[in-house]
């Protein structure tokens, strides 16, 4: 799928702050919105993102873009392979009609030099990111999902297709715990051999917190969805931007 490393790994931040941002859906100016609100400072804090920075809103190619600043970090998104996968050189039948009709019109404004440059920032995109943060926590960013309930498993079997698939396209763990609060869900949920994990992908009403795992995608490009920006933290603060730019302070919803 790609020649980059499937997992990347940060040392801990010793200057400044970090934070994790869900789906930004080329929605720069809400993602702005929110770091001018925490007074994010670029030269000592840092971004994580879950992927899915392009597609689907106004700004994709300038949101792919963030890829190139020294602050900022993500995992590759279903939108970002999607992407690679209709401007690959041996693309696979139907691979560029099923990107334009998941919001990849935007690259019909791009020149040819332009979107191999944009392909190149996506194809730099791990598919699984770790990031140490204080007192030796271990935290993990995965777009989708985590085939099979432990970290270290996972990341080893990462070169498989099939577990690349899981960690840009599955819903398997979401969709198994129904909903919130239900009893069973923190045994269906857990990762063993990390801390948290951070995940986007499934567009939800609120921000969800089950068992070590994180759902942050809060479908921006939706009519009454947000962008939702979160302290890189276990029980972090959290903070979303709606569509009439307001930003409120939030929290996550348990089970």
């Amino acid at each position: 799928m790609t020649d980059t490393p499937p997992v990347h790994h940060h040392e801990r931040n010793r200057d400044g702050r970090d934070f994790v941002v869900g789906d930004i859906h080329g929605h720069l100016q809400r993602l702005e919105g929110l770091l001018v609100h925490v007074d994010f400072d670029r030269t000592r804090d840092r971004l994580f993102a879950v992927g899915d920075l392009i597609d689907r809103g106004p700004d994709s190619a300038a949101a792919l873009e963030l890829v190139d600043a020294p602050w900022f970090f993500a995992v590759r998104g279903n939108h970002e392979q999607m992407m690679l996968d209709a401007r690959a050189d041996d693309a696979p039948a139907g691979a560029e009609a099923l990107w334009l009709s998941n919001g990849g019109a935007w690259s019909r404004h791009q020149g040819t030099r332009e979107l191999a440059v944009h392909c190149q920032r996506a194809a730099s995109l791990p598919l699984a990111m770790t990031i140490t943060i204080e007192s030796g926590v271990c935290i993990g960013l995965v777009h989708a999902d985590i085939e099979g309930p432990d970290w270290a498993a996972f990341v080893e079997h990462l070169d498989e297709t099939s577990i690349q698939h899981s960690a840009l396209w599955s819903r398997r763990t979401l969709s198994s715990l129904g909903r919130p609060g239900a009893r069973r869900n923190a045994s269906r949920a857990r990762v063993t051999g990390i801390d948290v994990v951070f995940h986007g992908h499934t567009p939800l009403a609120s921000p969800r917190a089950v068992a070590n795992r994180r759902w942050l995608d809060t479908g921006v490009f939706m009519a009454d969805g947000a962008l939702t920006l979160a302290e890189l933290l276990p029980e972090g603060r959290l903070w979303s931007s709606h569509q009439s730019d307001r930003i409120i302070e939030t929290a996550w919803t348990a089970g």
